[in-house]
């Protein structure tokens, strides 16, 4: 066996989810399904301590010998069992190889938002998803994920057109004064001091002459800006963010010391 095709069936609301899963065995309970709609319910389970078993039930539908009879299996019963119907399923797709050159339609895509907005309006979760990105929690940490992207990724080049598509993605885009505080405020102190991952390294453009046009625009990047400083640390700032740094105990000027930061 390749794979097998699966319904679950959600015992609460019974409303059913069909998809595919490759592996040798039925895994009954084990995988209820990786649906937008499914995560989320296994994710209130477990806040709810309910577990698994009392919420679905897993039924094997059929067994497939290649991904191709899989795609086509799935196609079938998510059809067969209309379960795209929103008053009788949860499946959002019609099946097959899934999101891959998918383009939503509009009904799909306030769907899809609804249950992310539900779920990122917990903060118990924001919290969790932050800290699983934290420190060592960090994928980007692990030396045997870094090999895999970079194995991935070697001899991928990334044509003229992409370029093009992801520099036209970016243009006009420009923050609103009141997004430029909030990114602010919510880094204030982070890379104060020790905890700026450049403190005690010396420059990284220490001897090198920089060009008058770089001059010239560093020069346009700091209008509009005054320094503060808590007599330990400088910071360069906007100054609609003076106040801020007043209350935390920062006055006009700048100390000259080994270390100053441009926030």
């Amino acid at each position: 066996m390749y794979g097998y095709i699966y319904l679950t069936q959600d015992l609460l609301k019974n409303k059913i989810y069909i998809g595919q899963k490759r592996s040798k065995k039925f895994l009954g309970i084990k995988y209820v399904g990786s649906g937008v709609i499914i995560r989320d319910i296994k994710k209130h389970c477990k806040k709810v301590n309910m577990p698994l078993e009392k919420r679905f039930d897993v039924k094997l539908l059929c067994e497939c010998l290649t991904q191709v009879e899989l795609n086509e299996k799935e196609i079938y019963y998510i059809n067969l069992y209309d379960s795209q119907n929103r008053e009788l399923g949860y499946n959002i797709l019609a099946g097959g190889e899934g999101s891959r050159d998918l383009v939503h339609s509009e009904k799909t895509k306030k769907i899809i938002g609804k249950h992310r907005d539900i779920l990122w309006s917990n903060s118990e979760h924001r919290k969790k998803m932050s800290d699983r990105m934290k420190g060592d929690n960090n994928p980007a940490k692990n030396s045997d994920v870094r090999r895999k992207i970079s194995k991935r990724k070697m001899g991928h080049a990334v044509s003229n057109e992409q370029r093009q598509k992801q520099s036209e993605s970016m243009k006009g885009r420009v923050l609103s004064q009141e997004h430029k505080n909030k990114i602010s405020a919510s880094n204030l102190g982070k890379n104060v001091g020790d905890k700026n991952g450049t403190f005690g390294k010396p420059a990284w453009n220490r001897g090198v002459a920089m060009s008058k046009e770089q001059r010239q625009k560093l020069s346009e990047a700091k209008k509009g800006r005054v320094w503060v400083t808590n007599e330990i640390v400088s910071c360069l700032i906007q100054k609609e963010q003076l106040q801020e740094y007043i209350r935390l105990g920062y006055r006009l000027g700048r100390v000259l010391i080994k270390k100053t930061l441009d926030v």
